[in-house]
């Protein structure tokens, strides 16, 4: 997963074979809890990306489970960010901030931050960076699997917006497998909680509906829904395409009362983002950004100047679909 800005002094690159990753990694995690298990999340751990402290929920589960303390990372939600996750690791602290799709997506979110506690286990703890920005990806990805956090990242896959073309590992699926057979993880264990699409070309035997824990059960029923509604759409498409150019051609150009009052609340909010974006560039081209506090206003203002963007565009996108 393509996430980290190291700010670690650069050792110069380290080219590790696949021997030597897997080696140091079971040296580095030997001294956590749960070496050679798999960490299991449980109805709590994927619950609604709302604000940071839903991401630390997630993070501290995991911490939790690891049994260590984790005072020296912190975990932030950036609205306007389309990177999945950014890592910035320091010499003794680590700040993840995690992108937009995050917060529509508790599986993706549950991946995003299991990749970002391997890179800080390594590079802020353990000192480990390869001083090569791909290298340390594929340290991370391996490194998730090795601390038994595979199954947090595999039901990433599983989602609409899947994580798996940002993964540095390609074959990251074959690869968690492979780790649950080589340490006798039996799939009665581990199948119960991934999504079955996501291990549909590596296993032959699927589960029974009622064998799968509950949110794995809710999001099969939703992935169902939204294929057959793919199909009735696609199919409706062909046949509706010529009687709306029709209907378009000759609907007349009334508003209702009701759509006319939406489309001035559009346009409301559309000024009050032109505001807002003004205010920020003034206060960028004016106020002492060196200033922590007023760094942070500058950065609430921006915040609210996304919010505002993304409400005119689901306006807009609701209004649209009225016409």
């Amino acid at each position: 997963m393509n996430c980290v800005n190291s700010h670690t002094e650069d050792p110069g690159t380290t080219l590790l074979t696949q021997t030597d990753k897997v080696v140091s990694l079971d040296k580095l995690f030997a001294k956590y809890r749960h070496t050679h298990d798999v960490f299991l999340p449980d109805e709590t751990f994927y619950k609604a990306v709302t604000g940071p402290e839903d991401v630390e929920h997630m993070a501290g589960s995991i911490f939790k489970w690891l049994g260590i303390k984790h005072r020296s990372i912190t975990f932030h939600i950036d609205p306007s960010q389309d990177q999945l996750v950014t890592v910035d690791v320091h010499k003794t602290s680590t700040r993840v901030v995690v992108g937009w799709v995050n917060q529509i997506d508790p599986f993706i979110c549950g991946a995003s931050v299991a990749h970002a506690i391997v890179h800080h286990l390594l590079i802020c703890r353990a000192k480990l960076d390869l001083g090569n920005d791909q290298e340390n990806e594929e340290l991370a990805d391996l490194g998730t699997i090795y601390l038994g956090l595979g199954i947090v990242v595999m039901n990433g896959f599983g989602s609409r917006t899947s994580v798996l073309g940002s993964m540095a590992r390609t074959n990251y699926v074959a690869e968690c497998l492979d780790y649950f057979k080589d340490r006798n993880v039996v799939p009665s264990l581990w199948q119960p909680y991934v999504i079955p699409s996501v291990i549909a070309q590596n296993t032959r035997n699927h589960l029974p509906d009622n064998q799968y824990v509950p949110y794995i059960r809710t999001q099969r029923t939703t992935h169902q829904t939204h294929k057959k509604r793919l199909v009735i759409i696609g199919s409706m498409a062909l046949v509706m395409t010529g009687l709306l150019v029709a209907v378009f051609a000759t609907k007349p150009r009334y508003l209702s009362a009701e759509m006319q009052d939406q489309k001035e609340s559009i346009n409301l909010l559309k000024d009050q983002h032109k505001q807002c974006q003004d205010t920020v560039l003034r206060k960028r081209q004016t106020w002492d950004q060196s200033d922590i506090f007023i760094l942070r206003q500058i950065e609430a203002d921006q915040t609210r100047c996304t919010s505002l963007k993304n409400r005119y565009n689901y306006e807009v996108g609701q209004f649209n679909s009225r016409l």
